[in-house]
């Protein structure tokens, strides 16, 4: 999340460039450098004109040329011609050039043209416009300098190689200074305020699905906890919560779901509620919030303070029953013979009606016999495959990661043209992994999408290719092999 800094490469050569041996070969020789200023040489040599230099630079090796005024010129970048604004001053000084001219010349290597025409003229001379001779490297460097002719031939090469990188994309001052203060400012927030710019970071890259990932990998290792989506915390999008350093899934993101039903349910967070029927009273009342987003947050655990998931599925289809959705009021009379149809004793409705007759109960207070109700009836606990399934197709991923689901897995896809080949979710560390299967002992225990297996017995093997000569090992690569697994049902 560091601007510029982001992939592994990038990462492992800011590691090096201020690395204690690089900071310290540096100040040996420039006590006076900047950090930041060191940041925005590297901001400019990961760019495609910075390879010639790019790993010496990173070593902090000082490029020395044995004259005092190149020395100096090239001493804020440690001898490497690093941003354009350098080469148009070094064309200035060094090669006879005016401003204006090294301008034009580094307008042609930014758009990838005249490199052909303006190289020999940086070096020995020649008219880049009509009316002034441009004396060129090296005899500006004899005559301005006192360098001899031989000695100037080995200066420049370095020098053209740079410059031709140029036409590769080399980078200007006025980019790298502010991108290195932007990639400190993420630096900075990153290190002292991680909850909140990780989850502005997830909410930015919310629909990039590899970005994500690394970023809550990142919030792991910092010891943040980035949980599902919950009653009280979570809002339209990733929301954090500083007392328990989490980080709460957002709404808005899920298949029917938005920020104006987020936001309408989050203003219920400070509610006291007994029951889970007073909360999805509230929900029918308070807010725009329809049976099949209350159905997809309750399969979601999303009101999992209010008890099992099948439990309150249950409350809700009984609810649905008893409450007059186009009066918006709930009934006040019920047939002996539907409550029979939907399980429900008569002896737990009679307490709540104000009269009984052989085939009916009304005047029944419905709110009243909910709320008993939802604290006698026992449900059966939902499964975990009822779970993952619940979230495969509400969420089109997994969400499930718990450390007594060791060697426990899901099945996502099978393959089966080949060996068998599994691509399996990891309930214990919420990877999704590919795995092999022999033919033989595969067609003795098939597995389908949507189950979950345990895995009794893996082994890792070469992966062999097939060649004019038979099949040989793949160097280097491997593949690991299910031996033996069992379908589980009953987690």
């Amino acid at each position: 999340m560091i601007f510029q800094w982001e992939s592994q490469s990038a990462t492992a050569y800011l590691k090096q460039l201020f690395s204690d041996e690089t900071i310290a070969k540096i100040k040996a020789v420039n006590s006076n450098f900047s950090y930041m200023n060191l940041l925005s040489i590297g901001n400019g040599a990961i760019r495609p004109a910075g390879e010639s230099y790019r790993d010496k630079l990173a070593n902090g090796e000082y490029k020395l040329y044995g004259n005092a005024a190149l020395d100096e010129f090239m001493k804020p970048t440690l001898g490497y011609m690093v941003y354009q604004e350098q080469i148009i001053e070094f064309l200035n000084k060094f090669c006879g050039f005016t401003m204006g001219e090294a301008d034009v010349v580094r307008r042609h290597f930014s758009k990838k043209t005249g490199t052909e025409t303006d190289i020999p003229i940086i070096k020995d001379g020649g008219y880049l416009n009509e009316g002034h001779y441009i004396e060129g490297f090296i005899q500006t460097m004899q005559d301005e300098y006192g360098i001899c002719r031989e000695e100037a031939e080995n200066l420049i090469g370095d020098f053209l190689q740079v410059i031709i990188d140029a036409s590769d994309y080399l980078f200007s001052k006025n980019h790298a200074d502010p991108y290195s203060w932007i990639g400190y400012i993420c630096g900075y927030l990153r290190y002292y305020y991680p909850l909140e710019f990780i989850t502005s970071a997830l909410n930015i890259f919310e629909d990039k699905e590899e970005k994500s990932l690394a970023i809550i990998d990142y919030a792991k290792r910092r010891g943040i906890t980035i949980s599902p989506i919950k009653f009280r915390h979570s809002v339209a999008q990733y929301n954090f919560d500083k007392e328990t350093n989490q980080i709460f899934k957002g709404l808005a993101s899920i298949k029917y779901l938005n920020s104006i039903i987020a936001d309408e349910i989050y203003a219920l967070k400070d509610n006291q509620y007994d029951t889970f029927i007073d909360l999805l009273m509230d929900l029918k009342t308070k807010t725009s919030l329809d049976s099949r987003q209350t159905e997809i947050l309750i399969d979601l655990d999303f009101f999992s303070e209010f008890g099992e998931t099948n439990s309150l599925i249950f409350q809700y289809k009984i609810l649905n029953i008893f409450f007059d959705k186009t009066k918006r009021q709930f009934k006040k009379q019920f047939s002996k013979d539907k409550l029979e149809t939907i399980n429900i004793p008569l002896d737990y409705i009679r307490p709540f009606a104000g009269k009984e007759t052989p085939k009916m109960f009304t005047q029944v207070d419905a709110l009243q016999f909910l709320r008993s109700l939802s604290t006698k009836v026992k449900v059966k606990p939902r499964t975990l495959a009822e779970k993952v399934n619940a979230q495969q197709k509400r969420l089109g991923y997994i969400d499930v990661k718990d450390d007594r689901y060791k060697n426990h897995f899901v099945i996502l896809e099978v393959d089966t043209r080949y060996s068998p080949k599994i691509k399996a979710y990891s309930l214990r560390s919420g990877e999704v992994l590919t795995y092999k299967i022999n033919k033989r002992i595969y067609s003795r225990n098939k597995l389908t999408e949507g189950t979950i297996v345990l895995v009794n017995k893996k082994e890792t093997r070469n992966r062999v290719r097939k060649t004019e000569n038979g099949f040989e090992d793949v160097p280097g690569v491997f593949d690991v092999w299910w031996t033996s697994y069992q379908e589980v049902d009953n987690l």
